[in-house]
Order: C-alpha cells, then sequence, then structure tokens
C-alpha cells in the first residue's frame, strides 16, 4: 500500500512540473518578445546562406550513461527484457538531440538533430512573419532537449544551452525557438528574405 501511494505521489509530482512546464510555455508563446531583429539587405537574385553547428558534452555524456545503464540490465536475471532495450532507445534519442546544425537559407531554418539525417524541423520561409535573437533559458521554455510541439502547443524549443538564439514567430501565430552560437547573421539573412519578398 505504501509503495502504491509513493507511486501515486510520483506521479502527481511529475505531472505538477509537467504542468508548470506547459504554462511557461504557454506564456512565452502569448508574450511575443522580439528584442533584436536584424535584417540583412540582399540584393535581388542574390543568394545567401548561413549554418552553426551547436553541441552539448553534457547531454552526450548523460545519453551515454543511459546507454551503458540499459545494456548493463539485459544481465540482470528476471528483469524484463523491454525495461534494458527502453533504456538504450532512450539514450541513443538524447544522444541524436546532443549536437545540432542549423541552416538558413532562402527557403527558411533547417535545425537537423545529430549524425543522422531524421529527425530533422524545416520551417519555411514563407510561414515565418518575423525572426529574431533572444536570450534563452531553459526554465522558460521547459528545460533542455526539444520542449513542446508546433502541432499540439504551438510552440516548440530546441534548447541545448542558456545562451543566444533564434525565435521565429510564424505567420498563424506560433513559435519555434533554437538555442545558437552567433544566431544574428542567420536572423538577419532571414528577415532579408522575408524583406525581399
Amino acid at each position: 500500500m505504501s509503495e502504491l501511494t509513493a507511486g501515486g505521489i510520483g506521479v502527481l509530482l511529475v505531472g505538477a512540473v509537467l504542468a508548470v512546464a506547459v504554462l511557461q510555455m504557454r506564456r512565452n508563446l502569448v508574450r511575443g518578445d522580439t528584442p533584436d531583429a536584424p535584417i540583412m539587405d540582399l540584393a535581388p537574385g542574390q543568394k545567401a546562406f548561413w549554418n552553426s553547428t551547436l553541441s552539448s558534452r553534457w547531454l552526450a555524456l548523460l545519453s551515454a550513461g543511459i546507454v551503458a545503464v540499459g545494456v548493463g540490465l539485459l544481465f540482470v536475471p528476471d528483469l524484463p527484457i523491454l525495461v534494458a532495450g527502453l533504456l538504450v532507445l532512450a539514450g541513443l534519442l538524447a544522444f541524436a538531440l546532443s549536437s545540432i546544425h542549423v541552416t538558413a537559407d532562402a527557403a527558411g531554418l533547417h535545425v537537423k538533430y545529430g549524425v543522422l539525417p531524421w529527425p530533422s524541423t524545416h520551417i519555411d520561409v514563407g510561414q515565418i512573419e518575423t525572426a529574431s535573437v533572444i536570450d534563452v533559458r531553459p526554465t522558460e521554455w521547459g528545460g533542455w532537449g526539444y520542449r513542446g510541439t508546433l502541432k499540439f502547443l504551438r510552440q516548440a524549443a530546441v534548447v541545448l544551452r542558456a545562451g543566444p538564439g533564434i525565435r521565429l514567430d510564424l505567420n498563424d501565430g506560433r513559435v519555434f525557438v533554437v538555442t545558437v552560437d552567433n544566431p544574428e547573421p542567420g536572423v538577419a539573412l532571414l528577415n532579408g528574405e522575408l524583406a525581399r519578398r
């Protein structure tokens, strides 16, 4: 009975943390801060391209640890193999999010995760209302990793660390944020493409 009570309390605590994270993300969506929106002056026919890569060493180490624990659990007698498999899968997913490659060009913003071609995120330039440089605080976006969903929460953030990032306010009111080093040229390029349209 006490285990059930402790489990119930754990579920309530996890639910409360998730609810606070969702409310904080909703507040960011409504707030709509766009403090710095530089614009690149692009001549007709001129093509521009910007990219940046960001890696999180601590997330890579954490994911390696999760995979190691999962593999170790394979050798525990009477433990369902599904538990170990889920841990290995969680570790591999975390590793996929431990580095990102962000590109901006005439087509929009592209984010690739890890070394594989999938998953990826593409925001078409035609969907973007404004691009801006913001200071990303993980606690304001629900933590580290891929937070939220554009489809259901109308907001998503790729947060590998605190610091500068790109915020895209989309035409339909959705918001996409990604942390990246030196985001100003990418934001200026996207706003230049928007101005040119």
